[in-house]
């Protein structure tokens, strides 16, 4: 059940208005989620994603309706759209597809995205603590999040974590007892994840002590079994590399480009001086950046696969979601192992 009408929600019931209205069918709100199509009541289920994962949970839930129900989202995969059709249940894909059958009424049409237009969600996840917060309460969701727990996961004072959680709340992304509101939260994320990736001509190696520390890889010292022992700050993998080492349904081979999210502005210039920029992408050895949210490097996770340790798993998935096609459907298809919870 949903929490509340949101502003994500409130944003495709617009969106679908418009659809409707370029389509010359007759469609007006009743109320927050319910709209009255050729003077028929339809009430509306929204969601971020429909995909492989959720599909039959999302149509279990609005079969439970007495009457007429359509599904709108950002984006639906065509496996799940199928699914809808089958069922008999409408869905609207922000993307450009509407399927619904009513007495006298049968769309199955492309319909021209409606713009998006700028949420005031962006405001709350402007800074970089609020962003760190958002991967801490997502990474747990059914967890107690107090605010000086937080602040010493993400390590700010408690008053600043407060006031990002304040923010966060006023816009509907966090509940009043610090649970994340999911998926808005996540797709929120995603919209505000940006960074300057750096291709570099040459890759650093863990283990050389004067490169480790100046770079601030983060390995620290190596133990007599020829295992690391990593520093509280380093390097961290993302993105593709990452997502293999987390079980993600990726196809990257064992010289697949690995790319790196570096502690800071100062690091990321240093390895460009040591190691060069790459003139062209495709033969770039790896890539660097900073992360949007510090938490990237300071929250780094051991995966057997790989001698670097990865982002936290949520810094992977976001990383991966702002590839609206491949990487969303990796996503879908992702069967996370035991202590994960599908946030998106």
């Amino acid at each position: 059940m949903r929490r509340h009408a949101s502003e994500v929600e409130q944003s495709l019931v617009d969106r679908l208005l418009s659809a409707f209205a370029s389509l010359r069918v007759e469609a007006d709100r009743e109320g927050p989620c319910v709209i009255v199509v050729n003077g028929q009541r339809v009430s509306v289920e929204t969601s971020a994603g429909v995909g492989a994962h959720n599909a039959r949970d999302v149509i279990a839930r609005a079969l439970r309706d007495d009457g007429p129900v359509l599904v709108a989202a950002e984006r639906i995969t065509e496996g799940a759209r199928a699914l809808f059709r089958e069922a008999g249940v409408g869905f609207f894909d922000a993307r450009g597809h509407m399927w619904l059958t009513l007495p006298g009424l049968h769309l199955d049409t492309v319909v021209s995205p409606a713009p998006v237009l700028a949420k005031p969600t962006a405001a709350a996840l402007a800074g970089e603590v609020a962003k760190d917060v958002a991967v801490v309460l997502l990474g747990d969701p059914h967890a107690e999040h107090g605010v000086r727990a937080l602040a010493r996961s993400v390590g700010r004072a408690p008053s600043t974590v407060s006031a990002a959680l304040g923010r966060l709340r006023a816009e509907g992304l966090v509940t009043s007892a610090n649970e994340p509101v999911v998926p808005e939260l996540f797709w929120e994320m995603v919209a505000a994840w940006r960074h300057e990736t750096v291709p570099l001509a040459e890759i650093p190696r863990p283990g050389k002590g004067s490169q480790n520390g100046r770079l601030q890889l983060g390995f620290g010292h190596g133990s007599t079994e020829g295992n690391w022992r990593l520093d509280a700050v380093g390097w961290a993998l993302t993105d593709t590399v990452a997502a293999s080492a987390w079980g993600m349904p990726v196809v990257a081979t064992p010289d697949y480009s690995p790319d790196y999210y570096v502690p800071s502005r100062l690091v990321l210039e240093r390895a460009v001086a040591a190691f060069g920029r790459s003139e062209s992408v495709a033969e770039r050895s790896c890539t660097v950046a900073v992360p949007p949210a510090g938490i990237a490097c300071r929250a780094r996770v051991n995966r057997p696969s790989t001698e670097w340790p990865t982002a936290p798993w949520v810094v992977v998935a976001i990383d991966l979601a702002r590839d609206r096609s491949r990487g969303r459907e990796i996503l879908d298809r992702w069967a996370p192992p035991e202590g994960i919870d599908r946030v998106w």
